[in-house]
C-alpha cells in the first residue's frame, strides 16, 4: 500500500524518505497510510526545508492527519523562519515539535521508558505460598502487644512476622543484657 503512494525511487521502509520533491499531498498520503499501521507504535516526522512542500502546509497536514491517530506523533522541523512558525502550529495542536531530530528522538525514548516503567508497576508480583492461619506463636505476640496497650509491634516482633511468612529479612537477635550483646 505504501509503495503505491511513493514514486519507485523512494524508500518504502523505515525510515521513509520521500525525497525533496515531495509535495504536501504525498506527505499526507504517506502519513494516512502509516498512521493506520497496527504494527507502528509511534511516529517521528523529520522535515528539512528543501523541495516542494513548504513547512507551514506540511505542519497543517501533520496536525490534520494526527488528530485521531491515538499514537505518539513527534516532529522535528529543522531550520528557522517558516520552520519556526510550523513548529508553533504543531505545538498549538498538541504535537511536540523540535528544532533537531536528536531532541525528538530523545523525547521518544523517554516516552518509551515511561511506558515500560508503567507496565512494570502494573505487573502482579509472584504469589508467595503461606498458610491462611496465623501461627500460634504470632498470635501470642499479638495478644501480648494488645494487652500491653500497644498498637504497633516492636522491631523484633515485626521481624518474626516477616520471617514466618517467608519474607527475606536481615537476621536480628535481641540481646537482653550487655554480656549477650557481645
Amino acid at each position: 500500500m505504501l509503495k503505491n503512494a511513493l514514486p519507485p525511487y523512494c524508500r518504502a521502509t523505515n525510515p521513509i524518505d520521500m525525497l525533496e520533491e515531495a509535495p504536501v499531498e504525498r506527505f499526507r498520503k504517506v502519513m494516512e497510510i502509516c498512521f493506520k499501521d497496527p504494527k507502528s507504535d509511534g511516529f517521528l516526522i523529520i522535515y528539512t526545508p528543501q523541495g516542494a512542500a513548504d513547512p507551514i502546509s506540511t505542519a497543517k497536514a501533520i496536525t490534520e492527519c494526527a488528530r485521531d491517530v491515538g499514537k505518539p506523533v513527534l516532529a522535528a522541523f529543522i531550520g528557522e523562519g517558516l520552520c519556526r512558525k510550523a513548529r508553533k502550529i504543531l505545538r498549538r495542536n498538541g504535537i511536540p515539535a523540535f528544532n533537531a531530530p536528536d531532541e525528538a528522538a530523545t523525547t521518544f525514548m523517554y516516552m518509551l521508558s515511561y511506558t515500560q516503567n508503567l507496565e512494570l508497576l502494573y505487573q502482579t508480583p509472584e504469589e508467595i505460598p503461606m498458610e491462611l492461619s496465623i501461627p500460634i506463636f504470632l498470635r501470642e505476640t499479638l495478644r501480648k502487644a494488645f494487652s500491653d496497650g500497644r498498637h504497633v509491634l516492636d522491631q523484633h516482633e515485626a521481624l518474626q512476622f516477616l520471617q514466618a511468612y517467608a519474607l527475606p529479612v536481615v537476621k536480628t537477635v535481641v540481646a537482653k543484657s550487655p554480656s549477650e550483646a557481645k
